[in-house]
């Protein structure tokens, strides 16, 4: 899971627990209750990112040092519309994170409608929570996190493309495939698809429909359906660092396990597969990053 996804999930967990409520005496979780700024700034935190904010009054400056951008003026404010998905939302003396589908997650307000002096925990199931997105933000900060997005159509027998490929090498890396790696949906990769269906408890129909995809992959998926790789280097744990892992143990560049990790043997992987790409013109960064230039190039 990536940064923004993580800080995400971690403010609307909260938000789904009553056990945390709203307070500004106690608010960064002393008694499991935050204020607005202390929910969306341990969010970030939560994420592994290093936020040097403390109150909405500079939150903007402190989020900024730690990489992310002023996106206000790509937003419209009245309705919502650009936002994204872990965007921060500011005004004065206020902050929230946008949820995506026009939802916003925020610290509102303690059960006696003050900030200071209520119980421990959310005593009105109001006082933090997910709400429709409302009007009056000032300014939209975003952590820019770069990705790859491809499209997952449904596969069956005759199908032809580069998601053909993805498929069969993430069926291969786990054993379900062990023809050739082509473009190419045939009967073997029916047969392959249909026994991962089978372990995954899905209906085995072996065409790689929207259900299969999902899980095969296990990615991230933005509001138009793709699916979305993010760059990833040593040191990540997440679904993108599987996917690098499958391909380089399909095409033979990597022995370990499936283990979501980036670790050594991850990096000396891919350090090779982007040498021998480079001998055929393929211009990729030998950095030990697998960024979008070489995700593109890798899974098509």
């Amino acid at each position: 899971m990536n940064k923004v996804e993580t800080a995400i999930r971690w403010a609307e967990s909260i938000a789904l627990d009553d056990s945390h409520g709203y307070d500004q005496n106690y608010r960064w979780g002393e008694y499991g209750d935050y204020d607005c700024s202390a929910l969306v700034i341990s969010a970030y935190r939560k994420a592994g990112l290093n936020i040097n904010a403390t109150y909405t009054g500079n939150m903007r400056s402190g989020f900024m040092a730690a990489g992310f951008n002023d996106v206000t003026g790509s937003v419209d404010l009245n309705t919502g519309a650009g936002l994204k998905r872990g965007d921060i939302l500011l005004k004065d003396g206020h902050t929230a994170l946008y949820c995506g589908n026009n939802r916003e997650v925020e610290a509102s307000i303690n059960e006696f409608g003050g900030i200071v002096g209520g119980a421990p925990g959310d005593q009105t199931g109001m006082e933090i929570l997910i709400q429709p997105y409302r009007p009056g933000w000032t300014c939209v900060l975003r952590y820019p996190e770069a990705f790859y997005a491809f499209d997952a159509p449904t596969l069956k027998k005759g199908s032809t493309g580069h998601h053909v490929f993805r498929v069969k090498v993430a069926l291969k890396a786990r054993g379900f495939y062990k023809a050739s790696l082509n473009y190419k949906y045939g009967n073997k990769a029916v047969k392959a698809v249909k026994a991962f269906q089978k372990k995954a408890g899905l209906t085995q129909t072996g065409n790689a429909n929207d259900a299969t995809n999902r899980t095969l992959f296990g990615l991230d998926i933005d509001g138009n359906g793709h699916f979305i790789v993010y760059e990833c280097q040593k040191g990540d744990h997440n679904t993108s660092v599987l996917l690098l892992q499958e391909f380089l143990k399909a095409l033979k560049y990597y022995k370990g396990d499936l283990d979501w990790t980036f670790g050594p043997k991850t990096e000396t992987a891919l350090m090779n597969f982007k040498r021998k790409a480079n001998k055929s013109g393929a211009g990729l960064g030998l950095n030990g990053i697998w960024d979008v230039k070489t995700i593109k190039y890798m899974i098509g």
